[in-house]
């Protein structure tokens, strides 16, 4: 309670006239617990340490009552009947202290005469000095009062010169207020914290409630030793009690605690910019005591009275009923919106966790730091406890921690996993270190498992991961981690989604062969996961393709065989599913003898922007095998086949694609060499007998019968059942004839038309000739046209002039 009255009236009658000005404003400090002897025994000594052997005393190191020396010099309490005053410079009391019964005749009678010391305290939180005087109890409980330094004081203090007035008390309440929350959460003993002010004119009985801070403990559970209770003990004393008894034995306690912090509506709330309200928010720590290093450092004697026992507070929420992790710095109000360390009460000590860690830390002096090892330090004690803490206890109280959460909802992992240590830049210290150390080699099951909704945890060694590459690449990770998890549900591997950041702690605390035995490579992704079951319906063409194209550029050489081997690329139009090596460069010379129909050419650019024909893909498809230049041979027969079928569906394109074959062998691809000449004969056999050659149609001034007219539309025929155009006048009335009118960029070479078979002027026997001779003559007779009659003179002299010198004879005279 901050008391602002100036007490006047009590500045007389005094146990020294140096004390009046330690009669005004003052720091009250109550508490309903009684001094024992042993706690009076106890003041005697400056930094605790008479408590050195006592395992159950929240001090074990510090310096809690010296600490009020920042606001006074010269505090004083009542216990019970007991009144302590101290007064280290000698200069206000007349000696360094005073302990003295109030309810002694002689200090009675010495009361009488120095009745205005002690009136400050009449009235405060129920104290009764002076009105009535035969109660068996002045005061129940402890009452401390801190007078404020003045400035007068300060001036002369070799303690502190720091003065307190109403500006400076009024900086005190408000860092009371930010931090209030957090005062009871780790205490063993006080529940309930509350801050009053009484003003210049105030009633001491009636003071003003600004803030009221209360714990409730709603679930209290010891997880190991099993069966075991607390019964009536406080953690600590049950934990002091196993630590003695039965030295090494794990203990593990869980609680759940609701701190409720209450903002009342006064004038001095408001002047702070407090808005009054009520909030409460929620807590599961975990207490536990260390097996290693700090077992074994509290064994060895080089500090009295050492517990190795830490622990750890996680916020939690309740929407719905249901538990939840709250984000540290989503507290309300009055409670730490970061990590901080405690010892038992809060220590201005930040920590990059979003946990509050509890232990019996060593501190320094002022109780703003702990204990730390120095290169000047030959033998620091204090900061091996501490080392030894973090490498054991406060890790064992974290995993703990992590372990009691309830993770139900999947959309929580992610929560979860962010209260995990990260080290902050990157080098990690000894706890975190420690932290990863102990789930890789104990069995901690720290890992959310998603079975179709239901979440298990699994430890360390009973979990797996995708690698990492794999898994945070932006473009395909989360697909590639949800097909794992669905094509290994019907084995025994459980993967797991852990965030990239906790997989570089593991590694970072060398534990990179541990991580290593738990990865599901990218290789054996899809040798194992994705390849063999790239048929599947799970699939989404996208999902399907753009893992494909993560393949193709993976550059790793198992997933270069399967690309090879597998029916995996899509192709225009339908996204057929194609090898490499089925497939045809869209750009390259072979490509006109496709059209997308044949399903040959990679997928293009589409709406969900995946696209096999960009130009470095393109280029890893040809390193696997698509064609570019040089068709494979068997591909070419077919491609000769196709014709046929494509003339019933779009006779032009069949036009083309045949005189497409026809240029490509005769193109120069083997070291200048034309393509045909590298066929082998089977090949040669098989086009020269494939209808893929267009068949000349009657051309209409031709006068006589036409061959291609008796084959009912026969658009295309077998190289060797044609006869090149410029022997029409020899043999057209009874042989097919060549249709070389091609596109203007196509030049049909003639040396490739001998090679396929298609027949010439030396190939016409006389027989086809005269037939055709003895056809023209009938038709002269039968015709009177005179332009009919003027081509089938044209065609019998070519006739004539043929068998001439196919016979050796000379030529006819004219008719």
């Amino acid at each position: 309670m901050y008391d602002e009255r100036q007490n006047l009236n009590a500045r007389t009658f005094l146990m020294n006239e140096n004390m009046a000005g330690l009669q005004g404003p003052a720091l009250w400090a109550y508490n309903n617990a009684s001094f024992t002897q042993s706690d009076f025994n106890n003041l005697k000594k400056l930094s605790g340490a008479t408590k050195e052997e006592d395992t159950t005393k929240v001090g074990k190191f510090g310096l809690g009552f010296n600490s009020v020396y920042n606001l006074t010099d010269v505090p004083s309490f009542i216990s019970e009947n007991t009144l302590v005053i101290f007064d280290p410079h000698k200069s206000y009391l007349g000696k360094s202290g005073l302990k003295a019964n109030l309810k002694s005749v002689k200090n009675q009678r010495m009361m009488r005469n120095m009745n205005g010391q002690l009136k400050p305290f009449e009235g405060i939180f129920g104290c009764q000095v002076i009105k009535d005087g035969k109660r068996d109890t002045t005061c129940h409980g402890t009452l401390f009062r801190f007078p404020l330094r003045t400035p007068e004081q300060a001036a002369t203090s070799e303690i502190k010169d720091l003065s307190y007035s109403r500006h400076e008390m009024e900086t005190f309440f408000r860092k009371f207020a930010e931090g209030c929350g957090n005062l009871t959460l780790f205490t063993q003993y006080v529940s309930s914290v509350k801050f009053f002010y009484l003003p210049r004119n105030g009633d001491p009985n009636m003071p003003e409630l600004l803030i009221h801070v209360t714990k409730a403990i709603t679930d209290q559970r010891i997880l190991s030793p099993p069966n075991s209770l607390l019964n009536e003990f406080t953690v600590l004393s049950y934990a002091a009690q196993e630590w003695n008894t039965h030295s090494g034995e794990c203990l593990k306690i869980t609680e759940k605690s609701d701190v409720q912090l209450e903002i009342c509506d006064t004038d001095m709330t408001t002047t702070q910019k407090l808005n009054p309200s009520v909030t409460t928010q929620s807590w599961v720590i975990t207490w536990v005591t260390g097996q290693k290093e700090s077992q074994q450092f509290a064994q060895s004697g080089k500090l009295k009275g050492l517990l190795p026992l830490a622990a750890v507070a996680i916020p939690l929420t309740l929407e719905d009923g249901r538990q939840g992790i709250c984000e540290m710095a989503k507290c309300p109000t009055g409670f730490y919106r970061e990590g901080h360390f405690f010892c038992f009460l809060p220590l201005p000590v930040h920590i990059p966790f979003p946990v509050h860690i509890n232990a019996p830390f060593a501190l320094t002096t002022d109780r703003k730091q702990l204990c730390t090892q120095t290169e000047d330090d030959k033998m620091n004690y204090e900061a091996e406890w501490n080392t030894a803490l973090f490498k054991d206890a406060t890790c064992r109280a974290y995993i703990a921690g992590l372990e009691q959460l309830e993770i139900t909802d999947p959309s929580s992992v992610g929560q979860y996993y962010g209260l995990w240590p990260t080290a902050p830049h990157g080098n990690p210290d000894c706890m975190v270190q420690s932290f990863y150390e102990l789930i890789t080699a104990e069995t901690h099951c720290m890992f959310p498992h998603d079975d179709n909704g239901a979440l298990e945890r699994l430890s360390f060694q009973g979990m797996y991961i995708l690698e990492p590459k794999l898994r945070w690449n932006d473009d395909i990770g989360m697909m590639a981690f949800k097909a794992t998890s669905h094509f290994l549900k019907s084995t025994n591997r459980k993967v797991v989604d852990l965030p990239l950041q906790l997989i570089q702690q593991f590694c970072l605390s060398g534990l990179m062969s541990c991580v290593t035995s738990r990865l599901i490579t990218t290789s054996e992704f899809f040798k194992t996961i994705f390849f063999p079951n790239i048929n599947d319906s799970y699939w989404s063409p996208t999902e399907r393709d753009s893992l494909v194209l993560f393949a193709l550029t993976y550059q790793n050489e198992s997933v270069e065989d399967l690309i090879r081997t597998s029916r995996c690329i899509p192709t225009e139009p339908s996204g057929t599913l194609k090898m490499p090596c089925e497939l045809i460069h869209p750009h390259k010379q072979c490509a006109r003898m496709f059209s997308e129909e044949d399903e040959c050419f990679p997928r293009g650019f589409r709406s969900w922007g995946i696209n096999f024909c960009d130009q470095k893909v393109v280029g890893i498809l040809c390193k696997y095998g698509m064609v570019q230049d040089e068709l494979p041979w068997e591909l070419l027969v077919e491609r000769a086949m196709s014709v046929g079928k494509l003339e019933k569906q779009d006779a032009k394109t069949a036009h083309e694609r045949s005189g497409q074959i026809l240029k490509y062998l005769g193109s120069g691809i083997h070291h200048w060499k034309k393509c045909y000449a590298t066929c082998p004969e089977a090949i040669q056999s098989e086009l020269q007998n494939i209808s893929f050659l267009p068949v000349q149609k009657r051309p209409s001034i031709w006068p006589l019968k036409w061959k291609a007219d008796d084959t009912e539309g026969k658009a295309f025929a077998c190289p060797s059942e044609l006869y090149l155009k410029s022997v029409s006048s020899l043999v057209a009335s009874s042989q097919l004839i060549l249709d070389d009118h091609f596109d203007s960029y196509v030049r049909v070479d003639m040396d490739v038309l001998s090679w396929l078979g298609v027949k010439g002027k030396e190939d016409v026997d006389l027989a086809v000739a005269s037939e055709q001779l003895l056809l023209v003559s009938k038709s002269i007779k039968a015709l009177a046209d005179n332009s009919s009659s003027y081509e089938l003179k044209k065609l019998c002299k070519h006739i004539y002039t043929f068998l001439n010198i196919k016979c050796g004879e000379g030529m006819p005279k004219s008719e």
